[in-house]
């Protein structure tokens, strides 16, 4: 089986589930997100790799996080132990706000934004 890795990303300017890439290979995968160690604005990221082709469905039978990285106290920490997908949901809209909290901004959500559309910032 062939896969597909994607690399997606929090970040305090455009919010959660964003992403950043796609390779065809990890390694490819693994070095974009090492080089979002550079990005201050990005809070986390991690690399989901997708089987291809789609089954019939459109969608994959399943996504597995395979790396991960996140910004604690200013430095980009590979994320060691069990990974799963932290972009998007409760989780990804949570690491967003204490970030935001943490520089005096507000979170605002419309009913869109639990689905990762539309967040705005002030």
């Amino acid at each position: 089986m062939e896969y597909r890795y994607d690399v997606k990303s929090i970040r305090l300017g455009n919010g959660v589930k964003r992403h950043e890439a796609t390779f065809d290979s990890d390694t490819d995968a693994y070095e974009y997100l090492l080089s979002l160690a550079n990005d201050q604005d990005c809070l986390l990221a991690e690399v989901q790799r997708w089987p291809t082709p789609l089954e019939d469905s459109g969608r994959p039978s399943r996504v597995i996080v395979v790396a991960q990285a996140e910004r604690t106290h200013g430095q980009w920490k590979n994320v060691k132990g069990e990974l799963r997908i932290r972009t998007e949901g409760r989780e990804g809209h949570e690491v967003l706000r204490v970030a935001l909290e943490a520089t005096g901004a507000t979170l605002h959500t419309d009913s869109e934004s639990a689905l990762g559309s539309s967040v705005s910032v002030s």
